[in-house]
């Protein structure tokens, strides 16, 4: 299977991309928000917070694991800096933290 991974940029300083592999799993927190975990290297685990057009928190959340499972390569879900998005329902990486 071929590896990719999910971009997810706050700002200029922070952000990351991650393996699609370690995604663990994805949360709806809210009306306009889903918050993708995913664990990292040394035991780590942290999340990016994502947010989303209210009422389509479920849909954002299922694309963002269609796209975890088969996409392919580097694919950016989120830059808040450049305004690129994958998803039309996501207007912004909110956080993103590491643990």
């Amino acid at each position: 299977m071929a590896r990719n991974f999910l971009g997810f940029i706050v700002s200029a300083t922070d952000g990351a991309y991650v393996s699609g592999d370690n995604i663990q799993h994805i949360e709806v927190v809210g009306a306009t928000s889903v918050r993708v975990h995913f664990s990292g290297d040394d035991n780590t685990s942290g999340n990016a917070v994502l947010t989303v057009t209210s009422g389509k928190q479920y849909d954002v959340a299922k694309e963002v694991a269609r796209i975890a499972q088969q996409g392919t390569g580097v694919i950016t879900i989120g830059d808040s800096v450049a305004g690129n998005f994958a998803i039309a329902d996501i207007s912004a990486v909110a956080s993103y933290s590491v643990n």
